[in-house]
């Protein structure tokens, strides 16, 4: 009931602006909410919305008008919410998106991969709880990625391939046996549940409650998947969305990879077209999951369903063709 009412507001919030086309659809996000991952928008790299049509379509709503490349958006008590690469947060207001400054200027990174949503403002670590943002701690390294567990608990990954497990006031170092040179990019995991990092040269790290960070290997064939997004499920399983790519073969795919228990297994592959990504991955509280690329090319697979094709468009929906008036019939043609 939660999840159908805070679906029914986002809805009303994004229905206020006229569908608009112009340019091409990159997509950034998927916004973070309580319903199921098919009635998710999406969010633009630029602040604009695309709402789902009911027909396998996503909507373009508003022009957009954020200065930041966003990474992140979330919506909760009624308040649609996106933050990307440089401060400051920006709010829609169900018109025009405007800045909601947390205090802080500068650089920004955001949470990555099931975590809390979250921002970290140069050092400095913001959680949304509650439908607000809350200052939770200062990181004690410069962070190139965060991820959340709670306020007290969370993962920064530094510029130089570091990774610290901060908990409460105690912060220790995970070795993670990278390559030098090479650096966390991506988190996924699950509060309370395990924790994969991905590094920028594709190597998954199973972080565990430990001082070292354990290698998980992928499935055959996959060993040069190239991450660009990930989430996780409730239950604990870390997914993994990237791109396969043989250029002999002249083969580009996208691939969803699920990892439990230290187990990897490939769930779906699709093919990308030459210079799109996926950008964003998300799951619901039912076990519904959906990935989205760069271009608008987005997947859905409810709970217990299969895996079906939607797409976002810049055109708004194609207008009613005009019928007879009512109690009148079309006039004859000769």
């Amino acid at each position: 009931m939660r999840r159908a009412a805070a679906a029914t507001a986002l809805a009303a919030l994004l229905a206020v602006g006229a569908p608009v086309a112009a340019g091409d659809p990159e997509i950034a996000a998927v916004v973070i909410e309580p319903g199921p991952v098919g009635t998710r928008a999406l969010v633009g790299a630029s602040g604009e919305l695309f709402r789902p049509d009911g027909v396998g379509v996503y909507r373009r709503q508003g022009l957009g008008g954020v200065a930041i490349d966003v990474e992140l958006a979330v919506f909760a008590g009624g308040r649609l919410f996106a933050a990307g690469r440089r401060a400051p947060v920006f709010e829609f207001d169900g018109q025009v998106w405007r800045q909601h400054r947390l205090g802080e200027n500068g650089r920004s990174r955001t949470s990555s991969g099931g975590g809390l949503p979250a921002i970290a403002i140069r050092r400095q670590i913001f959680v949304f709880d509650g439908g607000r943002w809350v200052r939770a701690a200062a990181a004690r390294v410069w962070p190139h990625v965060i991820w959340v567990a709670s306020p007290r608990r969370y993962f920064v990954a530094d510029d130089g391939g570091g990774l610290l497990r901060v908990d409460g006031k105690r912060a220790t170092a995970v070795r993670t046996g990278l390559a030098e040179g090479d650096r966390i990019v991506h988190f996924a995991g699950t509060p309370g549940r395990s924790l994969l990092a991905v590094s920028e040269a594709g190597v998954v790290l199973d972080v565990g409650s430990g001082g070292t960070a354990r290698p998980i290997a992928l499935p055959p064939g996959l060993e040069s998947l190239a991450v660009s997004a990930t989430c996780s499920q409730r239950d604990g399983t870390a997914v993994l969305v990237g791109v396969v790519e043989d250029a002999a073969a002249s083969v580009r795919d996208a691939v969803v990879v699920a990892v439990k228990a230290r187990s990897a297994a490939e769930i779906h592959r699709a093919p990308l077209t030459a210079g799109d990504r996926p950008a964003a991955c998300a799951s619901d509280a039912g076990g519904g999951l959906m990935w989205v690329s760069r271009a608008g090319q987005a997947w859905i697979r409810p709970a217990g369903g299969e895996w079906t094709a939607r797409r976002a468009a810049l055109t708004p929906p194609p207008a009613a063709r005009p019928g007879p008036a009512p109690g009148k019939r079309p006039a004859r043609s000769r």
